[in-house]
C-alpha cells in the first residue's frame, strides 16, 4: 500500500469516525437505482420485481440440483441480455405503444378559441392557443371530417397573422407558408400572399417581397385588394437597391476556446490536454498542458446525444432546447414541439421517428432521463458503426491511449522536423473525434463493481428498450419466430441493440451532464436567479474532467452544447477539475464523501477533503489569512489575522479611515481636529507596521507587506465587481456583466499568488465569476404572462 492510501485510510479512522466512506450501501443501491427508473411512479418497478422474483427461483433450482449457472456467475453483456429476455415475465412482455395523438376537434376548439382571444384585444393569449392548435391538427387530409382536413393550414394561417401583429414577422412569413404548402384553400391564397409580402418587406427582404405580391396578384383579386398589391410592387421595386441580409434560423455559435484549438482534443483549448493516472484509479483526466488564467474558455463541445426532460415538451424546444415561442409539431403525435423547421427536420431525419409512437409509454414506464438518453444514443446512427465500436472496446478496453481518427495528407504531429519528415504523409494527424462511438466506448462503466442486481436491472431495461423499439421502423430484419422462442429476441440486430443498450446505461450513470438554463426575474438581475434543469447529454471531451470539491471550472450550456471555462487559474502540469454536485463550501467533508461514494463510487482525495476544509458558514468573514511569501524559491505560509489586513487596509485608504473615524466622531461628538490625530497617526502605523517582525517570513525574513497591500487592493477589486454586477441589473446591460467579470478575472488571479486556500473573498470571487460566466449561456427572463404551450 502507497503513502498516500495510508494517508487516506488514517483519516478515514481518526476523523470519519473509523467508518468506511462506503458507510450506507442501501443509500449508494438507492442512488445506482433512481438513474434507471422512479421507486414511487410506473409500471417498470413492478416488472424489475417479477423479474427479481424469477432469477432468485432459477438460482435456487440450479443450486440444488447443481447444474447451470445464475445470472451472477455471468461474465458478458450479451449473456446478460439473452439470460433476462428468456426470463417467463420478460418473453411474455409486449409494452404498448402510448403517445398524445392528433386531434382535428380539438386542433378546431382551440383555433377557435384564439379567434375569440384575438377579438378581445389578447394577441399573446391567441398565439399560445393557435399554437396549441398547430400541435393537435392532424396533417393534410388525415381528419376529413374536420375542416376537411385543413385544420393544420387554418391554424398555420391564423397564427401567421397574430404574429405579425406581435412583430414576428419572419416566424409570420414561414407559418403563412407552410399553410399554403399544407393546401389553404385556393380561393383564399391571395390573403397568405400578400401577407407573406408584409412580413418579407418589413424585414427588407425585397425580392421576396416582391415575388409574394405577384404572386397574390396573379390570383385573380380586384378592386382594393388588386390597388393595394400594384402599390406593394411598386414599393418592392424601388426599394430592391436597399435589400438587408434575409434573417434566418441560426443555431447557437459556439464561441472559440482561449489561445486556439488543441490538435489533440478538437473542441478544447490548446492549454487542455489528458493524462492518465496508474494505480490510484483516476484514469484519464484533463489536464493543463500550459497555464491556464481564470476566464478561459477551455472547451466548447456540442452533445454527443441529448434528451429534454418530458415536462419542458410545452416550453423548450425537443431537439435544441431553445425556448418555444411559435412551436412546430411532429407529423404524427402531438407529445414534442419544436422551435424551428431546421430543428423538426433533423429530428425526423435521426432519431425521433423511432421514438415518436413511445412517448407516453416511456412516461408510464417510469424510467428515469437517463435510460431516455441511451436509446437516444442507439437511434441516432446505423447499428453496424455502434457494434464496430464496441468490439474495438472490447478487444482493448480502457487503453491508455486516445481512440483517434487519421487526417489523411497531413504530417505527423508529433515530428519536430517537419522539413525532413520522411514519414508517408498518409499517416495522418492522429485525433480524439468525440463525435465518434468509439470516444463513447472507451468511458468508464465500472462494470466490474457492479452488484448482480444492478446489472439485472441494467439488463432488464435494455431487454424493455428493444421491445419498444418493437414498435419503429428500427429494427430492419425479418422476424425470426424460432429465435424469440428459443432466447427472446426475434433477430441478432435486437440483441445487439439489447447489448449496446446494457453498455450505454452502465456509462451514463458517471458520464452524463445535466443541461440548465439561468432563469433571471430581471435581465441580469443576478440576486434571485437560479438555474432550472432541462434535460442531459453525454460530452466525451468534458467527461475526462475529474471531480475537485474546489473546482477550478464552470460550465453552461448553449442549447444542448457546453462550454467550459476556468474559475481560477492553473499551473501547467495541473488537473483540470469540475465539480460533480458538492462543494466543499457548502457541505461538510462528511457530506460530500457520502454523496460522490454512493454516486460515483469514489472516494474523494482532493484538497478540501484531506485538509478539511471548512464551509461558508464556518470560516467567516474574520477568519484568519494564509498569505504566500513572494521570495522566489519560499513559498512559506504566512498567518494573519484578518485586524492586521484591516489595518493594512485603513493605511492604504486613509479616506476610509476618516469616513470610519468620522462616523464614530459623530457619535461621541468629537472630529479628527479636536483629537489632534490626522496624517500623523497614519505615518506612525505605517512605520510600525514595516518594522513589525509579524510582518516578516518566519523562514527567509524576506518583508510581507507588498503580498498584504496586494490583497487589499485586490479586496477593492473585488468590490468594483460586485458594485458594477449591481449596475448591470439595474440596466440590463451586458457590457456591465463583461466589465464585472473582467475584475473578477483580475482578483482571483492575482488572489491565487497571493494567498493559500481556503480564502474567503477568493473563493466569492470565483462564484461572483460563475454567475456572471452563466449569464452567456441559456437565459430566461420572467415574464409575468405565461409561456407554456398548453394543448
Amino acid at each position: 500500500m502507497d503513502q498516500g492510501r495510508r494517508m487516506i485510510n488514517q483519516w478515514w479512522e481518526e476523523e470519519m469516525g473509523g467508518r468506511p466512506v462506503d458507510h450506507d450501501p442501501g443509500y449508494t443501491a438507492l442512488c445506482s437505482r433512481l438513474t434507471l427508473y422512479s421507486e414511487k411512479e410506473g409500471f417498470f418497478r413492478e416488472l424489475a420485481a417479477g423479474a427479481m422474483s424469477e432469477v432468485a427461483e432459477r438460482t435456487a433450482v440450479a443450486a440444488a440440483l447443481g447444474v447451470g449457472q445464475g445470472f451472477s456467475g455471468l461474465h458478458s453483456d450479451v449473456q446478460r441480455v439473452r439470460y433476462v429476455a428468456a426470463l417467463r415475465g420478460v418473453a411474455s412482455l409486449e409494452p404498448p405503444a402510448l403517445y398524445r395523438c392528433k386531434s382535428g376537434k380539438e386542433a378546431r376548439a382551440r383555433r377557435e378559441e384564439g379567434n375569440a382571444a384575438l377579438k378581445c384585444g389578447e394577441p399573446k393569449r391567441a398565439l399560445l392557443l393557435y399554437s396549441a392548435s398547430v400541435m393537435r391538427a392532424p396533417g393534410l387530409g388525415e381528419d376529413m371530417d374536420v375542416d376537411e382536413g385543413l385544420t393544420l393550414s387554418y391554424a398555420l394561417a391564423n397564427r401567421s397573422a397574430v404574429l405579425l401583429q406581435l412583430g414576428q414577422p419572419a416566424l409570420a412569413s414561414r407559418d403563412a407558408t407552410l399553410a399554403l404548402s399544407n393546401g389553404y384553400p385556393e380561393s383564399k391564397c391571395h390573403v397568405l400572399l400578400e401577407r407573406i409580402g408584409k412580413c418579407e418587406e418589413a424585414r427588407g427582404s425585397w425580392p421576396e417581397a416582391l415575388a409574394a405580391y405577384e404572386g397574390a396578384l396573379g390570383k385573380g383579386v380586384t378592386g382594393e385588394a388588386r390597388s393595394r398589391l400594384q402599390q406593394a410592387i411598386q414599393r418592392c421595386r424601388a426599394g430592391g437597391g436597399k435589400k438587408k441580409a434575409k434573417a434566418v434560423k441560426v443555431f447557437t455559435e459556439l464561441p472559440p476556446v482561449t489561445g486556439g484549438v488543441s490538435d489533440q482534443l478538437p473542441y478544447a483549448a490548446k492549454s487542455v490536454g489528458v493524462a492518465e493516472a496508474i494505480g490510484d484509479g483516476a484514469g484519464r483526466f484533463a489536464v493543463a498542458v500550459s497555464d491556464v488564467s481564470a476566464g478561459d474558455t477551455l472547451v466548447a463541445e456540442p452533445a454527443f446525444a441529448s434528451v429534454l426532460l418530458p415536462e419542458k415538451a410545452g416550453t423548450h424546444c425537443h431537439h435544441c432546447f431553445a425556448r418555444l415561442y411559435a412551436p412546430l409539431a411532429c407529423p404524427r403525435c402531438s407529445g414534442v414541439a419544436f422551435c424551428s423547421s431546421e430543428c423538426l427536420s433533423a429530428a425526423e431525419g435521426s432519431y425521433h421517428p423511432r421514438e415518436c409512437t413511445l412517448g407516453s409509454t416511456f412516461i408510464a414506464s417510469g424510467m428515469s432521463l437517463l435510460s431516455r438518453l441511451a436509446l437516444r444514443m442507439l437511434t441516432r446512427a446505423p447499428l453496424d458503426a455502434q457494434m464496430d465500436a464496441l468490439d474495438d472496446f472490447e478487444a482493448e478496453p480502457h487503453t491508455d491511449k486516445l481512440w483517434t481518427k487519421v487526417v489523411e495528407g497531413h504530417a505527423i504531429a508529433d515530428c519536430k522536423d517537419k522539413e525532413n519528415d520522411l514519414r508517408p504523409k498518409d499517416e495522418g494527424r492522429r485525433y480524439y473525434d468525440a463525435s465518434d462511438y468509439r470516444s463513447i466506448m472507451n468511458l468508464i462503466t465500472l462494470a466490474d463493481e457492479r452488484s448482480p442486481v444492478d446489472m439485472l436491472e441494467r439488463a432488464l431495461m435494455a431487454v424493455f428498450l428493444v421491445k419498444c423499439l418493437r414498435h419503429s421502423s428500427f429494427f430492419k430484419n425479418t422476424v425470426n419466430k424460432d429465435m424469440e422462442e428459443m432466447i427472446g429476441f426475434r433477430s441478432e440486430e435486437e440483441m445487439t441493440a439489447a447489448r449496446l443498450l446494457l453498455h450505454y446505461l452502465q456509462m451514463l450513470q458517471f458520464n452524463a451532464h445535466e443541461i440548465f438554463e439561468t432563469i433571471y426575474e430581471k435581465k441580469y438581475h443576478f440576486k434571485g436567479s437560479k438555474t432550472q434543469y432541462l434535460g442531459v447529454g453525454i460530452y466525451p471531451t468534458v467527461a475526462f474532467f475529474n471531480h475537485d470539491c474546489y473546482p477550478a471550472t464552470t460550465r453552461y450550456f448553449l442549447g444542448t452544447s457546453i462550454v467550459v471555462r476556468a474559475l481560477r487559474p492553473l499551473k501547467a502540469g495541473e488537473a483540470i477539475p469540475e465539480n460533480y454536485g458538492p462543494v466543499f463550501t457548502k457541505k461538510s467533508r462528511q457530506e460530500r464523501q457520502r454523496i460522490l461514494r454512493s454516486r460515483y463510487w469514489f472516494i474523494c482525495q482532493c484538497k478540501a477533503c484531506l485538509g478539511d476544509w471548512p464551509t461558508y458558514e464556518v470560516m467567516g468573514n474574520n477568519a484568519p489569512v494564509k498569505l504566500r511569501c513572494a521570495k522566489t524559491g519560499c513559498w512559506n505560509t504566512i498567518t494573519m489575522e484578518a485586524e492586521a489586513i484591516e489595518e493594512r487596509e485603513l493605511i492604504l485608504n486613509p479616506k476610509k479611515e476618516n469616513e470610519d473615524r468620522a462616523v464614530s466622531g459623530s457619535r461621541e461628538g468629537t472630529t479628527e481636529e479636536d483629537t489632534g490625530k490626522g496624517d500623523s497617526s497614519k505615518n506612525k502605523r505605517k512605520k510600525k507596521s514595516r518594522k513589525s517582525k509579524a510582518n516578516k517570513c518566519e523562514l527567509c525574513s524576506s518583508s510581507i507587506i507588498n503580498q498584504m497591500d496586494k490583497l487589499v487592493r485586490l479586496q477593492s477589486t473585488f468590490t468594483d465587481g460586485l458594485s458594477m454586477m449591481d449596475k448591470a441589473g439595474e440596466g440590463g446591460s451586458q457590457a456591465e456583466v463583461d466589465k464585472a467579470t473582467k475584475l473578477f478575472c483580475k482578483c482571483i488571479d492575482g488572489l491565487a499568488d497571493c494567498v493559500f486556500p481556503p480564502h474567503r473573498q477568493h473563493i466569492l470571487a470565483q462564484d461572483s465569476l460563475r454567475l456572471c460566466i452563466n449569464s452567456h449561456g441559456n437565459v430566461y427572463t420572467v415574464d409575468t404572462e405565461t409561456t407554456k404551450i398548453k394543448s
